[in-house]
This record gives structure tokens, sequence and C-alpha cells, in this order.
């Protein structure tokens, strides 16, 4: 070490040329650098919120139409009709009424489940407004009927944006985005 301004200074030069008065920081500095950190996060978290969102809305919704697919693609295969249907509670049963969030089911003739789809995370809700519970794919991979589902997230954020899968008689799916409000 080399003394700066003469043999009685204060000041020391460091290895690296540095004053040993200005080495590392002051509370000051890293009182200001804490404070923009929260800052920052307090401007991201509610973007990361909404974008963790709708990555889970769009995630159901693409699982919806994997299981359409799926349902349509082992009618045609083989040549039987396929059932896509809201599952019983840990049972591998079709249920006549209920949520489709609670999971569900595709089924062959025998009702011998192919896959079955787990219930949705809480606070994420999954309704279909056509009043079809059961949807039905022929050999042929012709739907029983045209079925819309809505995917949102329940209260308190109701209408924040949603997930409209449309599946046509074709078997064909399209999924938009609204923000029309989670009411069935």
């Amino acid at each position: 070490m080399k003394t700066m301004g003469g043999p009685g200074s204060k000041y020391k030069l460091l290895r690296n040329g540095h004053n040993s008065a200005t080495a590392g920081f002051t509370l000051i500095e890293l009182m200001v650098v804490v404070v923009i950190v929260a800052i920052l996060l307090t401007l991201a978290l509610p973007s990361f919120s909404v974008l963790s969102l709708r990555t889970k809305l769009k995630s159901y919704a693409n699982e919806m139409v994997a299981s359409v697919y799926l349902a349509r693609g082992e009618a045609i295969k083989r040549n039987a009709n396929m059932t896509l249907c809201i599952a019983k509670s840990n049972v591998d049963e079709c249920e006549s009424s209920g949520d489709w969030d609670q999971g569900w089911l595709v089924m062959d003739p025998n009702e011998t489940v192919v896959k079955r789809y787990q219930k949705l995370s809480s606070g994420i809700v999954l309704f279909e407004t056509s009043s079809t519970p059961i949807i039905t794919f022929n050999p042929s991979g012709l739907a029983n009927a045209v079925t819309e589902f809505t995917i949102c997230q329940e209260a308190p954020n109701q209408g924040l944006e949603e997930k409209v899968v449309t599946i046509s008689r074709t078997g064909r799916t399209k999924i938009e985005t609204t923000r029309n409000g989670c009411a069935p």
C-alpha cells in the first residue's frame, strides 16, 4: 500500500489503485437501490399475475382442444363412437350433469377410459354454454352437437379475460379470447 498525499495522509491507495475511503457502498446508496427495486417489483407483479392467468387459461383451452382431437381421432381410428364427458369425482364414469372444471373423460363405447383430464386448479372455471354434458363423435368424426366452452377466472377478478373453445359438428375447434365476464 502506498500513501496518498504524503507521509501523514490518512488516505491510502489499495492494490488496485483505488482510494480506501471510496471502497464499497454507503448505506444511503444501498437504500436507494433497495427502493428502486421495490418500485420496479410493485409495477411488475400485477403484470406477472395477468401473464400467469393468461398462461393458465390458454393451457386449459389447449387441453380441451386436445381432448376433442383425441376423441374424434379415436372414433375414426376405431370406427366406433367415442364420448367426451364430465368425469365423476374419483370414478372413471361420465356424469350426466355438473361442471366440466371437475375434470373430463374420453371414453370408448365399452365405457373404457381412454384418457382422464384432471380437475382444474382452484379459481379457474370451465363451463359449457350449449347444455351438452356429453359430446359423442361418430366413426366419421362428426360430433353430436355444436358445443361451446368458456374457461375463465372465478371471482374476484371476473371479466378480466376468458378463453372460449367452440367445437363444430365436424369436430373442428376454435379458441377465442373474450372479455365478456365469467358467467354461465
